[in-house]
């Protein structure tokens, strides 16, 4: 479902043909989806920090996020996928 949701976001408001970020967080339990991974360059391109994409990860929330914030698993979460970043990095 995330894939159908994105691409087809992606298709109609950007001309991608994939997921436009590296990682997804399902915004109730804390789950994370892989996107395009470690391996391939995001396409944050709604995103200030585009023109930095190969030095980025781009990581959304799933879910409804105008009354309420993401809860504490899903920024949980969120920080463990940019510590195993910073591990990555830290081993090239």
């Amino acid at each position: 479902m995330v894939k159908f949701i994105s691409v087809g976001i992606s298709l109609c408001a950007t001309g991608y043909d994939d997921i436009l970020f590296n990682f997804l967080i399902a915004g109730d339990y804390g789950v994370v989806y892989d996107g395009r991974g470690w391996d391939t360059q995001g396409a944050d391109i709604y995103l200030p920090t585009y023109q930095h994409d190969n030095r980025t990860i781009g990581i959304a929330f799933i879910g409804e996020f105008d009354e309420k914030k993401p809860n504490d698993d899903a920024i949980r979460a969120a920080k463990r996928v940019i510590s195993c970043g910073l591990l990555k990095v830290s081993h090239l």
